[in-house]
């Protein structure tokens, strides 16, 4: 394993997010996670990133802040982002909560091609690993695992119009 590999999986481990504005190396990380011999190994491996920070972004007008350095890309369980421990923290302390839904009712008419609609929410589930993110508690401490693949199976069924308010109703209380 490259030098640089190796201290990208020390960033990642220390949950520290690295970008580039200009020429310096920015870093934001929680109170004691960016130790000296870290900073020591980042420092030796600058410039490598820096060159791939271009490379994947293009000139330093399309330089944008990055949120990490590297996607996880192993079946390890990771640290949750701060977004995520937030809304974990927020989770167990009203569980089952469904605060977070944003309910959308919509009508359509005529004749819906099932199979055609699941393939499309299929695409984006595939396209996109927070779809296909499940956090859960190991060690004391709750952790993201990202699944290479997730199938969405749409179920229908047929209600009478009056059971749809009520239908609806139960679906918006129902926590993700």
């Amino acid at each position: 394993m490259s030098h640089l590999k190796e201290v990208i999986k020390k960033i990642q481990r220390a949950n520290i997010s690295i970008w580039i504005e200009g020429e310096k190396l920015k870093f934001r990380a929680k109170k004691g996670a960016m130790t000296a011999e870290l900073k020591i190994a980042i420092g030796g491996v600058k410039q490598e990133v820096i060159e791939h920070f271009r490379s994947v972004q293009g000139s330093d007008d399309q330089v944008r802040r990055q949120q990490t350095i590297y996607p996880h890309k192993t079946d390890e369980p990771a640290p949750l982002s701060f977004s995520q421990q937030r809304l974990w923290i927020l989770n167990q302390l009203e569980e089952n909560s469904a605060a977070y839904n944003v309910p959308y009712a919509l009508s359509l008419k005529g004749d819906l091609n099932i199979s055609a609609l699941q393939r499309s929410i299929n695409t984006l589930v595939k396209r996109h690993a927070a779809l296909r993110t499940k956090i859960m508690v190991q060690e004391e401490s709750p952790k993201q695992r990202v699944f290479p693949t997730l199938e969405i199976n749409i179920e229908t069924e047929t209600i009478a119009e009056e059971q749809l308010q009520a239908t609806a109703e139960a679906e918006l209380h129902t926590p993700f």
